[in-house]
């Protein structure tokens, strides 16, 4: 009964402020929005009090702007409600949560989440602005792309203090001053990973190719690349690896090369 009472307050609420608005010359389209917006009003409604039903209903049928009104809808309406969660495939890498959810079209759903701990992705780069990259095989893709050196965050070590391990651990390399450019999701549409991407300057060259690479990489070579010849390989689709093209873009940016 809520539901019923507070749409037909939202209609008849529109409709009266369509109305105020001929004399400001605004034209829209009352029945289309309200059409738009009936699903998920409706499923923002499911489970709450007829009170609770009509204050919302009525400070969005008589809201100021149409920005506002959808801007209120967004807030009060069109969100997702988790209901409960369970955890359905774990490893030492990552883990899949499957959640039963109540999507914003007021539907019952599963949404499946990819969780792994933030990844690091380290630009080292030395004196002459020329970049360290390592060639690669990924078992996944059957073939070796060329990369920046990068890994997962290890357990109670900071984001640097992981990437610092890395970037020894795959090029030998160790670098004296240290910056975060940023961080950025890979795929926050099935994913929670986050990527930091961290610029590493003052290298010691010293143990250069000398890699204790895990067992579960394949590092077959580390190479030293100009921007010049970086950019023609992303121009060129040579450079495969979309969190290095991110974090390379981030970089670019921020440094105007």
């Amino acid at each position: 009964m809520a539901l019923e009472f507070g749409l037909s307050i939202f209609i008849g609420g529109f409709r009266s402020w369509v109305h105020q608005q001929k004399n400001k010359r605004i034209k829209i389209c009352h029945l289309d929005l309200i059409r738009l917006h009936l699903i998920p009003l409706r499923a923002g409604c499911v489970g709450r009090s007829r009170n609770s039903v009509i204050s919302t209903v009525h400070t969005l049928a008589t809201s100021g702007t149409r920005y506002h009104f959808k801007k209120l809808l967004y807030n009060n309406l069109m969100k997702w409600r988790k209901l409960n969660s369970k955890i359905v495939y774990k490893n030492q890498w990552l883990q899949l949560r499957e959640d039963t959810v109540i999507r914003p079209d007021g539907k019952r759903g599963i949404y499946s989440i990819v969780e792994r701990p933030p990844v690091n992705f380290i630009i080292a780069s030395d004196k002459k602005g020329s970049i360290f990259f390592i060639k690669e095989y990924r078992y996944p893709i059957k073939k070796t792309i060329l990369q920046l050196p990068a890994g997962t965050t290890d357990k109670n070590k900071s984001y640097l203090a992981s990437a610092k391990k890395e970037l020894f651990e795959e090029t030998g390399l160790k670098a004296k001053s240290w910056k975060k450019l940023g961080k950025f999701y890979i795929g926050p549409g099935h994913e929670n990973i986050c990527a930091n991407v961290f610029l590493a300057t003052k290298l010691d060259p010293s143990q250069r190719n000398k890699s204790t690479q895990a067992g579960d990489e394949l590092i077959l070579q580390v190479v030293k690349l100009s921007v010049m010849k970086i950019k023609q390989l992303i121009n060129s689709n040579k450079i495969e690896c979309g969190i290095t093209l991110a974090a390379l873009n981030l970089y670019f940016l921020k440094s105007k090369k």
